[in-house]
């Protein structure tokens, strides 16, 4: 599952690329895409939309018929998408916070993201989800095999990352750390 935009700053030709690479040895598998299309520019000026790029990065057809792009939808039907999903991928080549990642990681999703930004600091390798290289199409599609390969895993790091969110991203948590960073502030 990739939720978000496909743009070059989200990642999603990443997330393509490598499910190119597994859905090729393993044809009952699935790339379901949640979000806006803004387009990726090649770098060279020129805009491709989420289907454009796959029929041309993605020629198989065994391959690139289990794309799927559903769009924008709203909260409840993400969640539903989630606990479904063996593993949410999030391939963003820079992440300031990356809420994407810490939904994913509330609804128990094992998740795969990239080492970039913020998110080594919501995500620590193998205790609640597993990162990449930010832009290794390579490191991702290992990530994605080993998610598949090892459903015991995959389990773990899901409840481990359930469990973490509620740790520290819970809002009474936040709450509580809020009231406590005013305090310090008017106490000068």
């Amino acid at each position: 599952l990739f939720v978000g935009r496909f743009d070059r700053h989200k990642g999603g030709d990443l997330a393509i690329d490598a499910f190119s690479r597994v859905a090729a040895r393993r044809p009952g598998l699935k790339l379901v895409f949640i979000g806006p299309d803004r387009g990726l520019d090649d770098g060279h000026g020129r805009m491709f939309g989420l289907r454009e790029y796959v029929s041309k990065h993605v020629p198989d057809p065994s391959v690139s018929s289990r794309i799927q792009c559903v769009g924008q939808l709203p909260p409840e039907e993400i969640t539903n998408w989630r606990k479904k999903a063996r593993a949410t991928i999030v391939a963003s080549r820079f992440e300031v916070f990356g809420m994407v990642v810490v939904e994913a990681l509330a609804f128990g999703c094992p998740l795969i993201a990239a080492n970039a930004g913020g998110i080594p600091e919501i995500v620590v390798n193998e205790e609640n989800g597993l990162l990449f290289e930010s832009g290794d199409t390579s490191g991702l599609a290992d990530r994605l095999e080993t998610m598949l390969d090892q459903p015991e895993l995959s389990a773990t790091l899901g409840r481990r990352g359930a469990m973490d969110v509620e740790r520290r991203f819970a809002p009474v948590v936040i709450a509580r750390q809020t009231k406590q960073y005013y305090e310090r502030v008017l106490a000068g």
